[in-house]
C-alpha cells in the first residue's frame, strides 16, 4: 500500500498507525500539493488543509482525487469548525482555542472545514463515503489535556471497469 501523508508543519510517522513500511510513506508540506505525481492507496490530510488559502480548496480537493488508485481512499481530519464557533465563550483555555482556530506561528491557518463542507468536497469527486464523523481530539496543554472536536471524512475511489 502506497500512502502519501500531507502535512502542515512537520510530517508525521504515519508506519505504526497504518502498520507500514517507511519506504511506502510519501510526506508532503499541505503548500505542495499541486506538484506531487503518482498513484496512492490513500492520501492522509490531517489538520493539513487549513493552511491553504480558501480559493484553493476545489482545486486542491481535485488533485488530491486525481492522485487516488481505483479503490484508494482520501481521509481528510480537521478541527471542528462548528465545534470551534460554539466554544467561542467556553472553558477551553485561550491559547488552545487559538491555536486551534487560527494556527500557529509556523502554520497560520487560512480556512477552516464543517464536517458538511468536507463531505460536499469529497463527494463532488465522485468517491463513496465511508466514514463521516466528529470525534474526540486532545490537545496538550500545560500540565493537562483539552478535549475537543475533530471531524474526519473519508472517501473511497471506485471506477468500474468499462464494459466490452
Amino acid at each position: 500500500m502506497k500512502i502519501l501523508n500531507i502535512y502542515s508543519i512537520a510530517p508525521v510517522d504515519l508506519s505504526k498507525v497504518f502498520d507500514q513500511e517507511d519506504d511506502n510513506v510519501v510526506q508532503e508540506h499541505a503548500s505542495k500539493i499541486q506538484e506531487i505525481e503518482g498513484g496512492f492507496d490513500r492520501i492522509v490530510c490531517r489538520h493539513a488543509l487549513s493552511i491553504l488559502e480558501p480559493e484553493t480548496i476545489p482545486a486542491t480537493f481535485d488533485k488530491l482525487g486525481s492522485l487516488l488508485n481505483n479503490w484508494g481512499e482520501l481521509w481528510v481530519i480537521t478541527p471542528a469548525l462548528e465545534y470551534f464557533a460554539a466554544q467561542c465563550y467556553s472553558d477551553i483555555p485561550a491559547p488552545v482555542f487559538h491555536q486551534v482556530v487560527f494556527g500557529s506561528k509556523q502554520a497560520h491557518n487560512r480556512c477552516g472545514f464543517t464536517l458538511a463542507w468536507l463531505r460536499n468536497l469529497v463527494e463532488t469527486l465522485n468517491l463513496s463515503i465511508v466514514a463521516s464523523r466528529q470525534q474526540k481530539w486532545e490537545i496538550p496543554y500545560q500540565d493537562t489535556v483539552v478535549p475537543v472536536l475533530e471531524n474526519i471524512v473519508i472517501g473511497r475511489k471506485f471506477i468500474y471497469p468499462e464494459k466490452e
